[in-house]
C-alpha cells in the first residue's frame, strides 16, 4: 500500500527537480537540482529492488557533479588570485607594508 504512494511522491520530486535543472538561472542551483534528481531516481531504483543500480547512480553521477563543481570553484579562485596580482602590479605596489 505504501509503495505506490512513495513511487508517485518520488516521481513528482524527480519531475520538479528536472524542471529546476532546466529553469535555474544560477549554475550552482542547477547542479543541486541535478543532484536532487539523481537522489530521487535512486529512490525509485530502490523501490524496484535494484539496490546496486541505486548505489551506483548516486556514487558515480553525484560524485562526478560534485567533482566538477569543486574543480570549477578552484579554477575561479585561481583566476581571482591572478587578477588581484595583476591589479597590484599595475598599481605599482608589491603588496608589502
Amino acid at each position: 500500500m505504501i509503495e505506490p504512494v512513495m513511487f508517485y511522491a518520488f516521481g513528482a520530486l524527480l519531475l520538479m527537480a528536472a524542471v529546476g535543472v532546466i529553469t535555474a538561472k544560477n549554475p550552482v542551483h542547477a547542479a543541486m537540482f541535478l543532484v536532487l534528481s539523481f537522489v530521487a531516481s535512486s529512490f525509485l531504483w530502490m523501490l524496484l529492488e535494484a539496490e546496486f543500480l541505486a548505489i551506483v547512480l548516486v556514487l558515480v553521477y553525484v560524485g562526478a557533479v560534485m567533482a566538477v563543481s569543486y574543480t570549477h570553484l578552484r579554477a575561479h579562485e585561481t583566476a581571482l588570485r591572478i587578477s588581484y596580482a595583476v591589479f597590484c602590479l599595475k598599481r605599482g605596489g608589491g603588496g608589502g607594508g
